[in-house]
């Protein structure tokens, strides 16, 4: 079974899966058309399996992320050498680092993936962790603003020759953005969520209009059709996460992509129940759950915090202290 979220009945729920719940307007009892106003606000049952969150999963940093055409494209040079230089995300990641890149800065999403590893396919097709865009727009319509999916699904470029110690390979930097760009539409929605507000407006700010081109095209539950995407590109995401045995040779599963690994975060984010907390830090802002602690023991802090991590508590803390001693001696 693969892992990830299902709209489900509660008559319907897998074994291992956890029940949670959604506030969604849906009655279907209702015919479709009903003017919006009159459909009461309901519970759409949802099951996530598995029940616990997965263990992180290895990126592979890529040191030498190189932008070239003008910031149209991405120039990058992996190692060849098996076993690749791995290491794991950031807790939270999905949240933090992920949402701080400059998606019109070439520079910064290549800074990004230096340290976190490609956010496309390597070769194939660069935009498989993504929905069929033929499938989606069916249903939702053109995205408004989307970018070209034609010329960013074509397969990486490999120059030829290629170096005896390295992969290099070159891919559009609007593949690159466009993964960062639904990433931040899921967090929005998940978010938007936990904080009782809409859900449909990160997918409207991304660029569907869910209420003329929803749900059978003519949706009067624009909720329900944002759950709908996120469920999709959520699960899409998931795909590649299953039991395999790799090797440095012959046929083996595809390997996550960093995309992957922090939709894997969100997906853990999840099950867990978590929420959102913005860090009390006056120069942060960043919305966070755990608090990070000492990283190289990889300890973190859920309960009654209020910074995102202990650097944030020690600056604001300074912060006040010198407040008081200058109140002090005024």
């Amino acid at each position: 079974m693969l892992m990830g979220l299902v709209l489900a009945n509660l008559t319907h729920l897998p074994a291992g899966g956890t029940l949670l719940a959604m506030n969604v307007i849906r009655r279907e009892s209702l015919a479709w058309g009903a003017p919006a106003t009159s459909v009461p606000t309901a519970t759409i049952p949802y099951y996530a399996w598995p029940r616990q969150p997965l263990p992180d999963v290895l990126v592979e940093p890529l040191p030498d992320v190189e932008v070239v055409d003008g910031g149209a494209r991405f120039k990058i040079k992996a190692s060849k050498v098996f076993p690749f230089p791995e290491t794991c995300l950031p807790d939270e990641a999905f949240a933090r680092e992920a949402l701080e890149v400059d998606l019109a800065d070439p520079a910064s999403i290549a800074a990004f993936m230096s340290e976190f590893g490609l956010l496309t396919d390597r070769g194939g097709y660069p935009l498989r962790a993504l929905p069929d865009p033929m499938k989606v727009e069916t249903l939702f319509g053109v995205r408004r603003g989307r970018p070209d999916y034609a010329s960013l699904g074509a397969p990486s470029e490999w120059p030829s020759p290629q170096p005896p110690d390295f992969f290099v390979f070159i891919i559009p930097a609007e593949a690159a953005a466009e993964h960062l760009r639904v990433l931040r539409t899921l967090v929005g929605h998940w978010r938007a969520h936990t904080d009782g507000g809409d859900v449909t407006k990160p997918w409207t700010e991304f660029g569907y209009d869910l209420v003329t081109r929803g749900l059978l095209r003519e949706s009067h539950w624009p909720e329900e059709s944002a759950w709908f995407l996120f469920s999709w590109y959520l699960n899409t995401a998931l795909e590649v996460f299953h039991a395999h045995l790799a090797l440095p040779w012959g046929i083996f599963p595809s390997t996550p992509t960093t995309y992957q690994a922090l939709c894997l975060q969100l997906f853990n984010h999840i099950v867990e129940g978590a929420g959102f907390r913005i860090c009390a830090n006056e120069t942060c802002g960043r919305f966070f759950w755990r608090q990070r602690g000492r990283a190289k023991y990889r300890q973190f802090h859920t309960t009654g915090v209020r910074y995102c991590s202990r650097t944030c508590a020690r600056a604001q803390a300074a912060r006040e202290l010198r407040r008081r001693k200058k109140g002090a001696s005024t």
